[in-house]
């Protein structure tokens, strides 16, 4: 619950500096992170979520969001 607390102000202060859309790679406990967040719209920006089913390494969330990135 702390580190979702400090990843809400984070949001919150990237949002004060015009960004608005976020990539958040999760893997342990990524439904709970999920469901706490949603689709970041109560946060004033827009989430999505690169869920590992198992581990991939430290690039391996990058992988998932192939498409999504320019």
């Amino acid at each position: 619950m702390v580190r979702n607390l400090y990843l809400k102000y984070k949001l919150k202060d990237l949002e004060m500096q015009v960004l608005t859309r976020f990539f958040l790679a999760t893997n342990y406990k990524s439904d709970y992170i999920e469901n706490f967040f949603g689709d970041g719209s109560r946060f004033g920006v827009q989430l999505k979520f690169s869920k590992e089913e198992f581990p991939l390494g430290t690039a391996g969330p990058l992988l998932l969001l192939k498409n999504e990135l320019k």
